[in-house]
């Protein structure tokens, strides 16, 4: 309980999905220990709890069957289609934008975040322009609703944007992948 408190217990929170299920299981094979505990020293509950368990099955199988909890991680699914397009585009002198860059450097990319990259952008361009890393890569959520990058992942005016690889990834979003240039009348 202590270990996930600083989610309030939210199963759908990706660093807590591994606990969760843990203690689902647990909690699962405890209930199984009870019911049979129960049914052992009064068999007249036996009838109960098999008839509970079959007016269950059919309620929660479809559910169990579709994976739900597993699919609402949506973070592990986002990085699996942003690393495998970097993976296609077989550069290793890359600089990537992105909401979470940690998950670029641990793959050898160079990476910041938007808010360095918003307020950096004259320096990132600059680099660019002296070949540092042959380009900027923009890692986009962009809601379905307006067809805009969400207010977290987007890098700012200083940059042009031309698509590069699009993803669903939520029923309300996908992922975009953009390489950045300097806008025109931007400082240099």
């Amino acid at each position: 309980i202590v270990t996930v408190s600083y989610h309030l217990g939210d199963p759908s929170e990706p660093s807590v999905a591994r606990y969760f299920a843990a203690s689902a299981l647990a909690l699962s094979l405890l209930a199984s220990f009870l019911g049979g505990e129960l049914s052992s020293r009064r068999p007249a509950f036996s009838p109960a709890l098999i008839g509970l368990a079959a007016a269950l099955l059919p309620v929660y199988l479809p559910s169990a069957g579709e994976n739900r909890f597993m699919n609402q991680l949506v973070l592990s699914r986002r990085h699996r289609l942003e690393a495998g397009f970097l993976g296609r585009l077989d550069d290793g002198r890359v600089l990537v934008v992105s909401d979470r860059p940690g998950l670029f450097v641990s793959r050898g990319y160079g990476a910041v975040n938007f808010a360095y990259a918003r307020a950096n952008a004259d320096e990132l361009l600059t680099e660019l322009d002296r070949n540092l890393y042959d380009r900027i890569v923009v890692m986009q959520e962009i809601a379905y609703s307006d067809g805009k990058a969400t207010p977290a992942t987007d890098p700012g005016p200083d940059y042009v944007l031309a698509s590069l690889y699009e993803a669903q990834n939520k029923p309300v979003s996908y992922v975009r992948v953009s390489e950045a240039r300097r806008a025109a009348g931007a400082k240099r």
